[in-house]
């Protein structure tokens, strides 16, 4: 039992410096120390049915927990054909539903979704690849990455370091998610960040086929920035869409998916908080996809 605690202990630890290290108030982003390491692999254990924020692993062969079932990882299993219907999406505590070991099950639709797209944006958006819900082909995501850096920025992808417009071009997904902007709230105006986000997606357009994804800055509860800036960049990130449509640019939308994790003041809740106040715990990442899907299915 004592080992077992001092390894939880660890684990704790190794999340809260890679994920969340390096954070605090003034003119400065979000960054990953180690932004070249591969990516994560989340194992949700066995010990209770609900996934604890803090089981994570560097590594397939690395797991944090001590049970004996096998970590889950990144990959995405065979993916049936999804219903007809459109999914209903009600209460969240009503849809986010797990297996007897833990593990989150996704309805198909969602699966599909999730191979069918690739999310690019900085440590908020890595939660997908990392609690598992998306293939790590999925993902180009870092720690450092803002609207204003991620076509110079390099990430760890299939074993090297790559650049942006070399993987998207290589997946050509259906769909392409940019999700950033926390590591740009305090380093740039909101003006700057309208036109450092439509550079990268200017340079998606000419690279992809893809559907182009704007999404909104995710909300947090911690003093990380100015009260109402995340507020005040959306808009511009919602002007960016707005601006592409009456430019006759069919292949740009904004997608807000973020008004289920808001308290009534809209700051983040606590329960899909990771622990920092600035990063999310996984359940957001279930109600994200599901809001994803309704809102590009309506």
């Amino acid at each position: 039992m004592k080992k077992k605690y001092i390894l939880s202990a660890a684990a704790l630890l190794a999340v809260v410096s890679l994920l969340c290290s390096c954070i605090y108030t003034g003119r400065s982003g979000i960054y990953d120390p180690n932004p070249a390491t591969p990516p994560l692999v989340y194992n949700f254990g066995t010990s209770s049915p609900k996934p604890s924020t803090n089981s994570f692993a560097t590594s397939s062969n690395s797991p944090t927990s001590s049970s004996s079932t096998p970590p889950v990882t990144t990959s995405i299993p065979d993916i049936p054909e999804p219903s007809d219907k459109p999914l209903e999406f009600d209460d969240p505590d009503t849809y986010i539903t797990y297996d007897p070991s833990g593990q989150y099950i996704l309805p198909p639709e969602l699966k599909k979704l999730a191979a069918e797209s690739m999310f690019a944006g900085d440590s908020v958006c890595r939660g997908y690849m990392a609690y598992g819900f998306v293939n790590a082909k999925q993902s180009f995501a870092s720690g450092d990455i803002g609207a204003r850096n991620l076509l110079e920025t390099t990430v760890y992808y299939g074993g090297k370091n790559r650049k942006f417009v070399s993987v998207l071009k290589e997946v050509n997904p259906k769909r392409l998610f940019l999700s950033m902007g926390m590591n740009d709230v305090n380093m740039v105006t909101a003006e700057e960040h309208y036109t450092n986000l439509k550079n990268v997606a200017d340079t998606a357009l000419k690279n992809s086929s893809a559907e182009v994804y704007l999404c909104a800055i995710t909300p947090i509860s911690a003093k990380f920035t100015e009260e109402g800036r995340i507020d005040e960049f959306n808009e511009q990130v919602r002007k960016l869409a707005a601006d592409y449509a009456k430019n006759g640019e069919k292949r740009v939308h904004f997608i807000d998916f973020t008004p289920p994790l808001k308290d009534e003041d809209g700051k983040l809740l606590k329960k899909y908080d990771s622990g920092d106040g600035i990063h999310l715990g996984p359940d957001a990442y279930f109600i994200a996809l599901h809001e994803i899907y309704k809102q590009i299915n309506r």
